[in-house]
Formats: C-alpha cells, structure tokens, sequence
C-alpha cells in the first residue's frame, strides 16, 4: 500500500468520498491496541475519547501514510486533534461529521476510522453512501436558528430533527448504505461531508475499533455546532492529540487574525 500514489488517492477521496485501505499500519500496533481496547472497561455505547492512555493507538494516529494523505487532501500540513476509541458497536443513526464540527474554509478535515478486528454484518460495521459528500449540507442544523443549543434539552431534540431528515432523504431518494465489512488492520478515510454511521448489530457483539480526527494546521478555523448561540458556531483552538499543544498561538486572538486574512 505504501507504493499507491497520493495524488491518485486524494482524487479517488474528491471523487468517491472514501477511501478504503489495506495494509498500512503494523500487524504489532493493531494487536497491541485491540488486546487495550479488549480489556478496557467499557460499558455499552460508550466510548474512549483520548487515546493518551495508550501509546499503541497514539502511533496508529500517526501512520505516516494517512498523515501524507491528509497532507495532500488539505494541501498543507496536518495533525491528528481527537480520537474515540469502541469496543462495542456505536449504532450512531447516519450523519455527517460537518453537523458536530467544521472548518472555515470548509473541508479542512479528516476522519480514518480503523478495525481492530475482523468485523462482520452482525457486529454493526461501519455503514456510508458513496459520494454523498458530494449533496448539498444540512446547513440549517450547522448553524442552528430554531433555539439555542444551550438549552441541552431543546439542542437533543434539534439533534433528532437532524437525524430524522436524513433518514427521510435516505428513503425517499432510495440512497443505498454500504456496510464496511473490515478485516482487522483495514482503515476507512471519509471526506468530513460523507454520509456515514453504525449499522444495527447484535447483542453482546464487539466492534473492536479506533477513529481519528484530523485537520489542517495552517489556515483554517475550527467550529464546533450543537452547542453555541443562535446563528453562532462555537470558535476552538484545537489540540495536538499527542502533546496536547493548541496548533494555533494566541488563541482567539489568532482565529481573529486568520479569520481577517481569509475574508
């Protein structure tokens, strides 16, 4: 896999909304972090949110293939920011990741979602729909004018909308959903406006696997939604996952000063 030009990935991610990788990350760091993930205590539908507690997944984060693929997808430099970790199957209803956080100018992110095992239909793998990144956005859950997100019970059942519109189009356009049946080491690279989410699965089932989230370091603004005023997203200075640094000096006085030079 390490021969496979970046160009050619970057544009097949452009074009497909996805790409689907075999053989990058050490069969080593893939055990490693399955047998962590395997005896971590979690509890149904919860998730690990840093992956500081273990060194394994941190060097999955940093595969230098999907760091280079990132690199050439935002054209400048990238950096893993978040991580979640699953044991279980997350059976999140499907979305986009642009409804719970973006980037001005759009696009400056990446998800690569990694298994830990070998998963099958009854383990609830991850689902999608090629080349729906390229459909226009739910805007008007982005940037949110109905009530404020504040109000954590209102900002639930805006959620709900949300997921209910999709589901709708889904139906009504007979958009078809495409399970990721993975072997253990298989990695998935989604566009940030692919739609995606967890299939069904059954009870007591694993779902051994590991998602980063990473972004461009240079010029974009980080906007977190769900959770600011009408109208308003919530600015951020993301973090480094490994040593934990803001990529940005001078918090928000630097998302002031981007934000002019973007203007």
């Amino acid at each position: 896999m390490k021969d496979l030009d970046d160009n050619k990935l970057v544009n097949k991610l452009n074009k497909e909304g996805y790409l689907i990788l075999k053989n990058i990350f050490p069969k080593y760091l893939i055990d490693n972090a399955a047998n962590f993930v395997s005896s971590y205590d979690f509890e149904k539908k919860t998730r690990l949110t840093s992956s500081k507690k273990n060194n394994d997944l941190l060097a999955l984060s940093y595969n230098p293939k999907v760091l280079s693929i990132s690199k050439k997808f935002f054209n400048q430099c990238s950096a893993p920011i978040q991580s979640l970790t699953f044991k279980y199957p997350s059976n999140q209803p499907v979305h986009q990741d642009t409804v719970h956080f973006s980037t001005y100018p759009r696009d400056l992110m990446l998800a690569c979602w990694i298994a830990l095992e070998n998963i099958s239909d009854d383990q609830g793998p991850l689902c999608y729909i090629p080349k729906s990144h390229l459909l226009p956005s739910f805007s008007k859950y982005e940037f949110p004018n109905k009530y404020s997100h504040l109000n954590k019970s209102k900002s639930k059942n805006f959620y709900n909308e949300y997921e209910k519109d999709i589901a709708h189009t889904i139906n009504e356009l007979n958009f078809k959903l495409i399970k990721f049946n993975a072997n253990a080491g298989d990695c998935f690279i989604w566009h940030p406006r692919l739609w995606h989410g967890g299939s069904p699965s059954k009870k007591n089932k694993t779902r051994l696997s590991y998602v980063t989230h990473y972004m461009a370091t240079e010029t974009p603004i980080y906007l977190k939604h769900f959770g600011g005023l009408n109208f308003f997203p919530r600015f951020q200075n993301p973090k480094e996952l490994k040593n934990c640094k803001s990529l940005y000096k001078y918090g928000f006085i630097s998302v002031l000063s981007r934000l002019l030079k973007l203007l």
